[in-house]
């Protein structure tokens, strides 16, 4: 106890005035109020002499609460940089993840986001996510991880200057983000590794119409906004009517056309350049996996040819040639999944979806008569499409046994864009444009 204490109590015990520090209610100016004048004058020098004492102590009480509040509130600031460390390290990790995969670092002991890593799973029965009444067309849609990417024009007088959309949809919730690319209409969406990738097309005004021009392809980052126009290889220019195609590790395809030649342009998330991968006489079509590019030409002799070739470079495998320089009757590549490429012939319906070996041999049939119009959709077990004859319809058929099952159906809701993640796939359906999707 300090001095000060022992001679407040001292003076406390004389006076008998039953106030109690530990009450601490009151200035030490109140205790004088509560003496009798008729005390003994000494009595009173006391009590005065006593207020210069319990100010000291109250003031020295009023620095211990400060110091426990302070010791409280440090504490729990303490908890709550706990709470958040952990999401502040998540960003930082993501982000770092992110500069990891544009350098092309070596990332084996760590997980990477792709386009399935963090779908969310959808319902049993088909369901509407969100409407798009205010496109007036609809040009791509892809999936990035709990999101959908949707590309189209937004709805307007075609008097006015054509103005492109960009849509972020949340699948657990519904809820959209719109971006306005400055840079054009976006058309031909794919997911590519932590990125989208689009072609931006440029209105142009004609008498009674306007038309795009499609001759750049670009790179955007639905998380930061941040778009990166991809280089054309030297002398050559995009084939603007064709598909880019692309993987999970971000690398991106296209046509490219120069004098007399065609060319796979292919842009490297690791070097982040463009170079060409692939020349021949003629090139229609690409896809890719993670480790091989699959693409229909011809060849030096006119004949029609389906390709496969090492991403990295290596010899080439002749999966199809044709017996003629025909390209009638010639197979049109439909989609890849983990052991076959996959295509179909237009002008022999009845043949229905075919799967070969990827690395070459003979094909089988997977869905007799079936025409898809759209890219397929393929998973584990199943391949959905929506039919050339029926395009107000989803399908799917069980890759074991080829049996087919109706998804998704509605009068004058034509199909215009399809994808799928590891957890659903996505349609688009018009009139209105609106997005539906169902768990697999």
């Amino acid at each position: 106890m300090t001095p000060a204490k022992r001679r407040l109590g001292t003076a406390l015990a004389m006076l008998g005035t039953g106030i109690s520090l530990a009450a601490g209610c009151g200035r030490s100016a109140l205790l004088k109020e509560n003496v009798d004048a008729s005390q003994p004058e000494d009595t009173r020098h006391i009590a005065d002499a006593a207020a210069p004492d319990l100010a000291e102590a109250r003031r020295d009480a009023d620095a211990r609460r400060l110091d426990d509040a302070a010791s409280a509130d440090l504490a729990e600031v303490r908890r709550d940089a706990d709470a958040r460390r952990p999401d502040d390290v998540a960003v930082a990790d993501l982000a770092e993840r992110r500069r990891d995969a544009d350098a092309g670092r070596d990332l084996a002991s760590a997980e990477i986001p792709s386009a399935d890593s963090s779908c969310v799973p959808g319902p049993h029965d088909p369901r509407s996510l969100a409407l798009l009444d205010d496109l007036g067309s609809v040009f791509g849609i892809a999936s990035f991880g709990d999101r959908l990417v949707v590309g189209g024009l937004i709805a307007q007088s075609t008097d006015v200057l054509p103005r492109g959309r960009l849509l972020s949809i949340s699948v657990e919730h519904g809820e959209r983000t719109n971006y306005d690319p400055e840079d054009g209409i976006p058309k031909d969406l794919q997911a590519a590794g932590l990125a989208v990738v689009y072609k931006p097309g440029v209105p142009q005004a004609y008498p009674d119409d306007w038309r795009f021009n499609f001759t750049r392809v670009v790179r955007w980052d639905p998380v930061t906004d941040e778009r990166l126009e991809l280089a054309q290889p030297p002398s050559f220019a995009l084939a603007d009517a064709l598909p880019l195609a692309t993987n999970a590790k971000g690398d991106v395809f296209w046509i490219a056309v120069g004098s007399g030649e065609s060319a796979i342009a292919w842009w490297d998330p690791k070097t982040r350049k463009t170079s060409l991968s692939i020349s021949a006489p003629s090139i229609v079509h690409v896809l890719a996996d993670e480790a091989n590019l699959y693409w229909k030409g011809s060849d030096e002799t006119g004949h029609v040819t389906l390709t496969s070739t090492p991403i990295a470079g290596g010899a080439k495998s002749i999966l199809y040639r044709s017996s003629s320089t025909s390209w009638t009757g010639t197979p049109e590549m439909v989609g890849l999944d983990d052991v076959s490429l996959y295509y179909k012939y237009s002008d022999e319906p009845e043949v229905g979806i075919m799967a070969m070996p990827k690395q070459g041999g003979s094909g089988q049939t997977v869905v007799p008569a079936a025409t898809p119009s759209l890219p397929l959709c393929i998973d584990e077990t199943h391949v959905y499409w929506a039919e050339e004859a029926d395009k107000n319809s989803i399908r799917r058929a069980a890759k074991a046994d080829g049996r087919v099952e109706l998804v998704w159906s509605a009068p004058d809701r034509w199909i215009h864009a399809m994808t799928s993640d590891a957890c659903n796939v996505y349609w688009i359906a018009a009139n209105p444009f609106e997005v539906f999707y169902r768990g697999k």
